[in-house]
């Protein structure tokens, strides 16, 4: 967390707040949301730590299937939520695609393309 934070410049609650959805792996980019002044902003990716973070989430993701098979895993939905979504219990969503969120966030420009982090001058 200490490489990701001096890398990208997020405070420690934004790092700690982070989703996988806000990862961009193709747009060299995470979405830090509410950050200050509760506005959301978009940070590069540094080089040295893109694998690495792709590796934690399939780790993650790899333990998630085994808590699901061992009967673990699901959340409480109340009751409605349960009866809209049936499987939602279940689910980790992973978003191997983000194109839908980009609309929303109205990011333009090379996004984390465009600016080179301090870790990987290091």
């Amino acid at each position: 967390m200490a490489r990701l934070m001096y890398g990208t410049g997020m405070r420690l609650t934004e790092c700690i707040r982070l989703r996988v959805l806000d990862l961009d792996f193709a747009y060299k980019q995470i979405i830090v949301r509410d950050a200050k002044g509760k506005k959301d902003r978009g940070v590069p990716i540094p080089d040295k730590l893109a694998s690495n973070l792709q590796e934690q989430i399939l780790k993650v993701k790899a333990r998630h299937d085994e808590d699901l098979k061992a009967g673990f895993g699901s959340v409480f939905l109340p009751h409605a939520l349960a009866r809209k979504y049936p499987s939602a219990e279940n689910e980790l969503r992973w978003f191997d695609d983000v194109s839908t969120t980009m609309i929303y966030l109205h990011v333009v420009g090379r996004g984390g393309q465009g600016v080179k982090s301090p870790l990987d001058i290091l």
